[in-house]
């Protein structure tokens, strides 16, 4: 019988350790390491973000996969999961809110809320690791996922320390280079915010 294999991950930044600590060394912050099963009997041999499998199960590596997929870096990486993924069509992809994020010792220190725009930036996130998986391209230095364009945005409930943010992005349309989606953002199976955005990818 195959052995289960455990490892500890920090919910801030991703990095992964073979025992619990205090604080971690690659974002510095404290007590955000959560014990995760990287193995399984059984498990599938299935590579992330198949195209034939939108399903994704293997989190150890899921993490170092939307890291290619996204030129952000701590703090501002904004998607922890990747839950479903359909190319050309929709992602569905999990943010962990924790007491620990850098923004809410500032918004507000007496009733931390995540700020808004930061919902409508984890969508963006979202929508870009599907855009880059869609056309089979990683970020480069050498090009930018910009904002063409916010509509309809509608916020619906706070979201505090402790909430799961289930974001829902799907294409409506891509022409000429500027990509149209419709997003939502679930905390609880209620909606918390929805938005309509469109993108660009522009080389610098």
């Amino acid at each position: 019988m195959a052995k289960i294999k455990k490892a500890y991950f920090c919910q801030s930044c991703g990095f992964e350790s073979s025992k619990w600590i205090g604080k971690c060394p690659s974002c510095n912050d404290w007590n955000t390491f959560v014990e995760e099963i990287v193995s399984k009997p059984n498990t599938s041999s299935s590579p992330i973000f198949s195209k034939s499998d939108s399903k994704i199960s293997n989190k150890p590596k899921q993490i170092n996969e939307i890291l290619k997929h996204l030129p952000h870096r701590y703090p501002f990486v904004l998607i922890d999961r990747i839950e479903n993924l359909q190319l050309n069509k929709e992602i569905t992809a999990i943010k962990n809110v924790t007491i620990n994020e850098p923004f809410f010792p500032g918004h507000f220190p007496y009733h931390p809320v995540m700020p808004g725009v930061l919902i409508v930036e984890a969508m963006a996130q979202a929508a870009a690791i599907l855009s880059f998986k869609t056309m089979n391209v990683l970020p480069t230095e050498d090009s930018v996922y910009y904002f063409a364009g916010i509509d309809n945005v509608r916020f619906k409930k706070p979201v505090s320390p402790g909430d799961q943010l289930v974001l829902n992005v799907k294409i409506d349309r891509v022409l000429k280079g500027i990509w149209k989606y419709k997003a939502t953002a679930h905390v609880a199976n209620e909606l918390v915010a929805e938005a309509q955005m469109m993108c660009i990818l522009k080389n610098i």
